[in-house]
This record gives structure tokens, sequence and C-alpha cells, in this order.
């Protein structure tokens, strides 16, 4: 079933303008989302196009692809893995290496490797492009405090329906479908 882009309602494919908000149909409706997609599309329609969040397996394996490239490179500088001795909690060099790499990557390209691996960007809320800030703040809470990032997200209403983290959240910021 097709969607509005101007309101996001579900509309028949037989309308010439969407019964909900008048918008005309034939230059703003999009197809109904993959069986695969998570989320329903979120639409802007000021922006002219359609945002899909991803679905947190497919963040789950773009973080694992961004792990392994920089455990792989801090291996190889053999730096230590240090752990602060708190549960849910590591400020270890490879962490700070992550962090840094996290921050470049999606600050410049709205994306880290493994997000342009699995086809994902870092956007604002909009879907507008991010700011080194906001990226920083987003990368601190992946970096550092993943576990309880993910698990609060999880457990925020707010953040449950962006698929957000708790950090992402604060940021301001969703992952999306590039």
């Amino acid at each position: 079933m097709p969607y509005c882009t101007h309101c996001g309602k579900e509309i028949s494919g037989d309308v010439q303008f969407c019964p909900n908000c008048g918008a005309p149909v034939q230059s703003t409706v999009v197809s109904s989302p993959s069986p695969t997609t998570v989320a329903p599309p979120t639409t802007y329609p000021e922006m002219g196009r359609e945002i899909v969040l991803a679905s947190w397996g497919n963040r789950f394996l773009a973080w694992l692809i961004d792990v392994i490239i920089v455990g792989a490179i801090a291996e190889l500088l053999r730096l230590p893995a240090l752990n602060a001795g708190i549960p849910f909690v590591s400020f270890g060099s490879r962490d700070v290496i992550l962090f840094l790499y996290w921050t470049f990557m999606e600050g410049m390209y709205g994306q880290s490797i493994g997000k342009m691996v699995m086809r994902l960007k870092v956007t604002r809320i909009d879907g507008s492009p991010v700011t080194y800030v906001e990226v920083a703040i987003g990368s601190f809470g992946k970096a550092f405090l993943l576990p309880l990032d993910c698990i609060i997200g999880w457990l925020v209403e707010s953040c449950k329906e962006k698929e957000q983290r708790l950090f992402t959240m604060l940021a301001k910021t969703i992952v999306i479908k590039a």
C-alpha cells in the first residue's frame, strides 16, 4: 500500500489527492516499506525524500565491522585493551581510538566504514547532515558506554520509536538507510 509523503498516511493507489491532507498523489506517493524494514518510513516532504530508519541488526553489523577494523589496527600498533573496572564502562586506548574514528568519519562523511558497507548513515532527526558535536555525543556513548547506552535507549519510550540509543537521542540524531 502506498503512503503520502506529505502526511505519511496510508492511501489507496487509485486516488489523485490524499484524503487526509489533500496533497497531490502523483508526485508525493512512496511505496510501503519492505518486510525487512523494522520501522515504517518517516517522510520529510520539505526535503523531498523518504527517510527509512536503520534496523538494530544492520546497525550492529556496521558496529562490528568498525570494531574489527579498529581492533586490527590497535593490535598492529600493540595498543593495550584496558578496562576501567566498572561494569558496562570502558575507557581503554582502543575505546579512545574508536571514539576518534567514529567522530571523524561520521562527522566528515555521515558514515563510518561499517555504515558504508551496510549502507547506513547518521543524520539529524529531520534528515539533514550532522555536526561534529552531535556525532561526538553519539560516539561517546558508543565507544565508552555502549551496553548502558543501548539498554537505556531500548527502555526509554521516545528512543524506541526512532530506534535510538540514549546518546543518539541526546545528540538528536538517527541512523537511516542511505
